[in-house]
Parts: C-alpha cells; structure tokens; sequence
C-alpha cells in the first residue's frame, strides 16, 4: 500500500527536484534551456511510466490485484481506486445475496411471479411460475408475454394498464388461472398467478348448499304459511295474544319466502355461464315499468320519482335487467324519505350507457360502501331493522351487471344522498334511430 499525507506537496517537490536540477546541470555546462527540457521530458517519461503501471493494473480489477508502489499524487490514486474497488465488490457482494435470497424465497412460493419489462418482455420468473404458465429458461427469457399466454383477453388486460380487478383465464392444462398484475419503475409490470381450481370448487359447492337448502327450505314454509292462511280468517274468535302471533307469523313467513327467492336466484347467477345470446331490451319501457311497480308497492309513501331516457336498447337478459334495475329503484324508494325525489336517468356518455338511480335521501357511510354488495350487509344496523329487506338486492344487482360485462359504481355522503351508477359498454347496447 501507498502512503502520504499530501500527495499534491510530494508531487509539486519532485517536479521542482527534476526541473531546477536539470536547469542547474545545463547551467554549469552553459546549456541552462537545454537542461531545462531534459528534466521536463524525464518528468514525462515518469509521468507515461506511472500512465503504463495504472493501465496494466486496471487490466486485472476483477482480481482485485494489489496496486503499484508508488508515492506521492499516483500512489494516492492507486490507494484510492483500490479502495472503491473494495468497496465496489462488498455492495455487489451483498446486492448479489438480496437478490438470491429473493429468487429463493419467491422459489418456494405456490404462486408464480413474473416480472417484464416495459415492453412487455420476460426478463424472470420462479419455479411456479414454469409450471403454471409452461415457461421455459432460458429458452423464453426476452420473449413477449403475449407471445406465451396467448389469449386475446389476456393481451387486452395487459396493454390496457388497468389492473384494479384481476383477471382468470382457462389455460393449456384446463385448471383456471387467476392473474394479478400490479405495474412499477417505467411500465415494468409484476404478475402473479395462481391456480384457483379449488377455490372455484368451494364456491360452487357453497352456491350448490344454498340453493339445495333454500329448496328444502320452501317445503316446511308451505306447510306453515297453508296453515296460517286457514287460521287467520278464523283468529278474530282467538284470545289477542295468539291473533298478534299469528300476524307475525306471517309476516316472518313472507320475509323467510322473499328471501329464499332471492337466494335461488343469486345462485342461478353465479352458476349460470356468460350471456351470449341477447334479447334488444327497450331501456326506457324497463325503467318506466320498474318505476311504477316501485309506486305501486309504496303507494302510501308519496315520492317524486322522475325518469330521463335516451332511446336506447340495452343486449342482454330481460328478466335479470329487470331483477337489477327493481333492486336499485326500490331501495331508493325504501331509503328516501317522504315527499322526497328520486331521478332515474338512462343516458349515453361517450362509449358507455350509465343508467342512474339519483336520490336525495339520509345517504351512506363511506365505510359501508365498499361492502354494500356482500350478501347480508345491510349497513347501519339500526336503520335496517326498521326497513324490511333480504340484504341480498345489491347482491343481485353486482352479479346481473357481471354477466353483462357492466359495472356498478356508488357514490354517497351522509345527508347529501346517494347516486347508484350502473355502467354498460359499447358493446352491450344499441341507440334507436
């Protein structure tokens, strides 16, 4: 190693040595300029030895070869460089065993990980990732994803940036896979995969028991609700006591009727496959029938309930349209207050029909919006007591507009109402000439 503890003083001093000795020699020959200049180029010459012994020795930096010997400014550059180098190979040490133990930990996970480039191409991935997807290292590294996974769906997913839901496919070996693409840097993208098979075939058998026991269900309801229809005409000779139990009775018997209704048809629509075939649906007769029947069922709670349509056919299936559009209206009318108002709107909005249920009631809690569509979450608890209901009408409505590839949006603030945004692509309607 080189030391010094002013290498510009050391530097400076040999240069003069070398220059004044020179002139001094050609001075006593009588040659002072001559002198001069051969101590100049002398200093050269050192200086171009010192150049060749820094050249050479960079040559050998992987080894991390111990510099030259040497003094002054050079042995301070050669001590220094040396010690980035160090420096330098500790970092990438220690970069390297981040990176590996990433690699190994994201190895033992289920779920493959991908990450691309902004272009899109595979740059790595993991072990699951091989065997869920069918990539092969390092045969597939710089390909294309799209080249890989082709499906015109995924390839649609992964340009469109939009990646707030995520997205399942049925690949090559016939299990569903459901992908999670999250993007970072410049437009890199990170995707995880993962098998779902099982989780597919949990719901359904959890779709496949509620509808067998709501099936049960409406046997015992039958027998209970035939006998309350042969005593309540009779109940004005029973003591009070049992007649006030026999209304409730009722009551009870409806509410459990309405509810397993809606549950045999939630379970139709999450078992039922896509819409393919598609009927032209009138938008403005729906809505008007819907808004009257909503009138008809609160005829003693006086609201105005005000419709605006563009003459638009809707595609897809009547009767769940139907299903979703009454859910929506109804609750508005449930929920709003008397004398309230209540706009329907069906308007087209550049590529998009929104159909909007527009009301000036107590409003939401911005903490429940989010699970306003989970079965049985009915929000404020106090308030659901007093409005009948199934807590299965958002529900309904999520998965009917599913399956006509729509989506639902809420927006609400306490006090300042509520507006229930159904969103259905171009695809999915028709303007009338």
């Amino acid at each position: 190693m080189n030391s010094d503890n002013n290498p510009w003083r050391h530097s400076i001093v040999l240069f003069l040595i070398i220059t004044l000795g020179s002139g001094l020699i050609g001075f006593l020959f009588n040659h002072t300029s001559w002198g001069f200049c051969l101590g100049l180029l002398g200093y050269i010459l050192w200086l171009s030895r010192q150049l060749y012994r820094f050249q050479q020795w960079l040559k050998n930096t992987t080894l991390l070869s111990e510099p030259p010997e040497s003094s002054g400014l050079w042995g301070h550059i050669f001590d220094r460089i040396y010690t980035l180098q160090k420096q330098e190979k500790a970092a990438r040490k220690m970069l390297h065993g981040v990176i590996k133990r990433a690699q190994d930990s994201t190895n033992t996970l289920t779920d493959g990980v991908v990450i691309t480039n902004a272009q899109g191409l595979l740059e790595w991935w993991n072990r699951s990732a091989s065997q869920l997807l069918n990539f092969r290292y390092p045969q597939d590294r710089g390909l294309p994803i799209s080249h890989l996974i082709r499906d015109p769906v995924f390839k649609r997913y992964f340009e469109e940036k939009d990646y707030k839901e995520p997205l399942t496919l049925m690949l090559h070996h016939g299990h569903p896979i459901e992908f999670h693409m999250t993007l970072f840097g410049k437009n890199e993208r990170l995707l995880l995969a993962r098998d779902v098979s099982r989780l597919q075939q949990l719901e359904k058998v959890r779709t496949e028991f509620v509808a067998n026991a709501s099936h049960e269900l409406r046997t015992p309801l039958t027998v209970l609700k035939g006998y309350l229809d042969t005593f309540l005409p009779l109940s004005d000779s029973f003591n009070p006591a049992f007649k006030r139990g026999l209304s409730q009775m009722q009551d009870q018997i409806q509410r459990m009727e309405a509810l397993i209704t809606d549950l045999l048809l939630l379970s139709k629509l999450e078992n039922s496959m896509p819409i393919k075939e598609s009927s032209s649906v009138p938008l403005h007769a729906l809505l008007s029938r819907v808004i009257a029947e909503a009138q008809t069922v609160y005829a003693n709670k006086p609201q105005q309930i005000e419709l605006i349509a563009d003459r638009i056919m809707l595609l897809g299936h009547p009767e769940e349209l139907h299903s979703a559009f009454s859910n929506i209206i109804l609750n508005a009318v449930k929920y709003t207050q008397e004398n309230g108002h209540i706009r329907v709107e069906a308007l087209q909005h550049e590529q998009e029909v929104w159909i909007e249920v527009i009301d000036d009631g107590p409003g939401i809690d911005p903490s429940h919006i989010n699970r306003l569509t989970e079965r049985f979450f009915r929000g404020d608890q106090s308030r659901a007591q007093q409005i009948p209901g199934t807590g299965l009408g958002l529900a309904i409505v999520k998965h009917v507009l599913i399956r006509h590839d729509a989506k639902l949006e809420i927006i609400s603030k306490p006090g300042e109402g509520s507006c229930f945004r159904c969103r259905f692509p171009k695809h999915r309607y028709q303007v009338e000439s």
